[in-house]
């Protein structure tokens, strides 16, 4: 997971990371994405597509 400024302002204007509306925002939203995906697939949900 990267560390971005992007998560700072999205907590003090009451927004999900990639709503900040930064290259940075989205990014960091796509990393929770990839962590997601890969905790499911280690709980055993064969449903979730890479």
């Amino acid at each position: 997971m990267r560390d971005t400024v992007a998560f700072r302002h999205a907590s003090s204007g009451g927004l999900l990371v990639h709503k900040v509306g930064s290259a940075a925002g989205k990014m960091a939203w796509l990393d929770y994405e990839v962590v997601l995906r890969e905790l499911l697939e280690l709980a055993g949900d064969h449903s979730v597509k890479a």
